[in-house]
């Protein structure tokens, strides 16, 4: 819901959605405007920068890249930019309490695939922190098992807090 109610009061012609707990890299910018001067790019995302030092990060990092490249899904941390015009059209964000990222790039990704621009965008590492490397990836993976066959988003984001709270 925040985030359509963000798109509304936009100006651009252009919309990109950042994480509270993220920040663009300093050359976002430029790498956005070179993309989008080709009208074929109607939606992308940017490579991550998880902000915590160790190898396990920049597999994380690389693994999250490969997905948003070879499968055109990028995850909301990624910063995700769509045109407003293909953003409207699609009727915006479903309003589910988790998920939606991956609700809208389905669509966008059979209609053009998603640039994967180099960024970076800096991610906090704060859940892998909290939870573990390996055990938060093994959730997230398990959050999108469970969706792929069928659990709704509610029910998931009910688990997803149940979690956090531990």
């Amino acid at each position: 819901m925040q985030q359509n109610a963000g798109a509304r009061l936009a100006t651009g012609d252009v919309l990109l959605f950042l994480h509270a707990d993220s920040a663009l890299g300093p050359q976002v910018g430029e790498q956005l405007a070179e993309a989008l001067r080709r009208p074929q790019v109607i939606c992308g995302a940017f490579r991550q920068r998880i902000e915590a030092s160790g190898w396990a990060y920049r597999w994380l990092e690389s693994g999250n890249a490969q997905r948003a490249a070879w499968l055109g899904l990028p995850y909301g941390d990624q910063a995700i930019f769509i045109r407003r015009q293909v953003f409207e059209k699609l009727g915006g964000f479903a309003e589910v309490p988790l998920l939606e990222d991956v609700l809208i790039m389905q669509p966008l990704r059979k209609r053009s695939w998603p640039v994967l621009l180099p960024g970076p965008v800096y991610v906090s590492p704060r859940r892998w922190q909290r939870h573990g490397i390996v055990q938060q990836t093994i959730r997230n993976w398990l959050i999108l098992a469970a969706f792929s066959i069928g659990v709704s988003p509610q029910r998931l984001a009910d688990w997803y807090r149940l979690h956090d709270q531990r």
